[in-house]
C-alpha cells in the first residue's frame, strides 16, 4: 500500500516537473509567457490554508471547485485575460478548464506559485 502511495505521488511529480519545464523551454522561446497588464485578473485556485501560508500580492483566492461562481460574482468580462495558478498546476488546469467551458477565452495556466511569482513579477505575500 506505501508502495503505490508513493509511486502515485512520484508521478504526480514528475508530471508537475514536464509540465513545467514545458512551460519554461516554451517561455525561453518567447511562446508560452503571457503579457500582463492592469486588467490582467490573478487567481490563486488552492485551499485557504495554501492561500494563508503565501499567495501572490495581486491575487483574488477563489477555489479552484468554485472557480466559474466565483469569476461570475466578480463579474468578470468572457474576453478577460486570467491568470491561474495552484501548488503544482493540477487544479489549476482543472479551473481553466471549467472557465473555458464557460465561454471565458483568455486563461492561462500559471501551475505553481512560484512559477507564477516569476512570470507575473509579483512578490510573494504571507
Amino acid at each position: 500500500m506505501l508502495r503505490s502511495y508513493i509511486s502515485q505521488q512520484l508521478l504526480i511529480v514528475a508530471t508537475a516537473l514536464s509540465i513545467v519545464l514545458t512551460q519554461l523551454v516554451g517561455a525561453q522561446e518567447g511562446n508560452s509567457v503571457p503579457t500582463i497588464s492592469k486588467q490582467t485578473l490573478i487567481i490563486d485556485v488552492r485551499s485557504r490554508a495554501e492561500w494563508d501560508i503565501g499567495h501572490l500580492q495581486n491575487a483574488q483566492w477563489i477555489p479552484w471547485r468554485q472557480i466559474v461562481a466565483g469569476v461570475d460574482d466578480l463579474e468578470v468580462p468572457k474576453d478577460r485575460q486570467i491568470l491561474l495558478y495552484c501548488a503544482s498546476g493540477v487544479r489549476s488546469a482543472k479551473a481553466e478548464k471549467a472557465l473555458l467551458d464557460e465561454g471565458y477565452q483568455n486563461i492561462n495556466n500559471l501551475f505553481s506559485l512560484e512559477n507564477a511569482a516569476i512570470v507575473t513579477k509579483q512578490s510573494i505575500v504571507h
